[in-house]
């Protein structure tokens, strides 16, 4: 998501919402939904207000070096002991179906946690499983 609302500021931030990340507004003390780009809790809540959604490019490290080769890398030395590698945060969560916050409704034509491709086009929302492109 864009932050190109005037004087907006989404950062992201713990608290979430139907288990999705939110991001915070400093500016209104908003809480932002990642999925839908809408603000969720505070004084922009349910005024239609949407931020401009940005284009995800996943990549290899190799292919998106030669595209962007003066791109800068944050070190993983942070001098505190925390395992950053790629996995290590959420390696406990996803191995299991459990979520770590009540939803207000479950689909389950998937498994909770299953990954999926997720587009948005002209309003309209699609879900693609992982699994589903794999076999493709």
């Amino acid at each position: 998501m864009g932050r190109r609302q005037p004087g907006r500021h989404p950062a992201a931030r713990p608290p979430e919402h139907r288990s999705n990340k939110l991001m915070y507004d400093r500016a209104t003390s908003s809480l932002w939904s990642t999925l839908t780009g809408g603000p969720v809790v505070g004084p922009l809540a349910g005024q239609g207000i949407e931020l401009e959604t940005l284009p995800v490019v996943t990549s290899t490290w190799g292919e998106w070096r030669r595209r962007h080769p003066d791109t800068r890398v944050l070190s993983l030395d942070t001098g505190y002991e925390r395992d950053y590698r790629e996995g290590a945060a959420y390696r406990d969560y996803f191995a299991t179906d459990r979520l770590m916050f009540a939803v207000p409704e479950l689909d389950r034509r998937l498994p909770n946690k299953a990954e999926v491709l997720a587009l948005r086009i002209g309003g309209e929302a699609l879900a693609i499983a992982a699994d589903y492109l794999g076999r493709c």
